[in-house]
């Protein structure tokens, strides 16, 4: 079973971002499923998509229970075909917080480049953290 650190509310609140990033341009947020189950796997999306400069922020998560068995990389490079096909962008990023190494797994098994680390790039939990910064270009 999952745990469950948030609210109905602020799932509601998250659907509806989703709603608005998609039609504003700025994102496109999807659900995973099980292509033969069709059960709920996790969720992925391109978000902070910019026209000027063509990039934009890839994002990923699987639930525990599906994890590791590929789903993440599948999903990252599903995606990657959007942003540099459809979307025309030249740059997509994945930015990783230091210390979560499956994460950095699926960006590296996904083709990305690891280009450094850069401080204070996330906050979790109310707090400044530092992020890997990972990149794929066309």
């Amino acid at each position: 079973m999952e745990p469950v650190d948030y609210s109905v509310e602020q799932a509601l609140q998250w659907f509806q971002s989703c709603r608005d990033g998609w039609a504003a341009g700025t994102a496109c947020e999807y659900g995973v499923f099980d292509r033969d189950t069709a059960a709920f796997v996790g969720g992925a999306g391109l978000n902070k998509i910019q026209t000027d400069p063509r990039f934009c922020n890839l994002g990923y998560w699987v639930r525990q229970a599906c994890r590791g068995q590929g789903v993440a990389p599948r999903v990252v490079q599903a995606l990657a075909v959007q942003a540099f096909g459809p979307l025309g962008l030249h740059r997509v990023e994945i930015v990783v917080a230091v210390g979560n190494l499956a994460s950095e797994r699926v960006a590296v098994k996904s083709g990305a480049l690891r280009e450094g680390v850069a401080r204070n790039r996330l906050v979790i939990n109310d707090r400044p953290a530092a992020a890997h910064m990972f990149s794929l270009v066309p």
